[in-house]
């Protein structure tokens, strides 16, 4: 039977604040970061508010933790991409440059003497 959806909001509002702290939590555990894990259960929220059809849901409580460890999932899958795919530039900002080195301004001198 499904119920007016003021009372679902409602009723889903109350679980989330009676269990943010174990669903932020759940998130932690995938994440590692608090941070990261309070907008994973944001997150939650607002994609669990959107879907009418959770109104069905015959454990609602376990369906919000499904939902968080799934968004949970996917935020450390997309860190982990785009830490493998920024780490090369990143390591290049690590490499001395060969400008202002006394030896080398003493070979440019040396080539820029030779083609003059």
């Amino acid at each position: 039977m499904m119920m007016p959806v003021e009372s679902w909001t409602q009723e889903l509002s109350t679980l989330f604040i009676i269990n943010r702290m174990q669903l932020r939590r759940a998130a932690y555990k995938i994440l590692g970061d608090w941070d990261l894990s309070d907008d994973t259960v944001q997150d939650a929220y607002i994609k669990v508010t959107e879907v009418s059809a959770m109104q069905n849901v015959k454990q609602p409580l376990a369906y919000l933790f499904q939902i968080v460890r799934n968004l949970a999932i996917d935020r450390y899958r997309r860190s982990i991409f785009e830490t493998e795919l920024f780490k090369l530039e990143e390591e290049g900002l690590c490499v001395q440059a060969l400008t202002g080195m006394r030896e080398t301004n003493a070979i440019n001198r040396q080539h820029l003497t030779l083609m003059a």
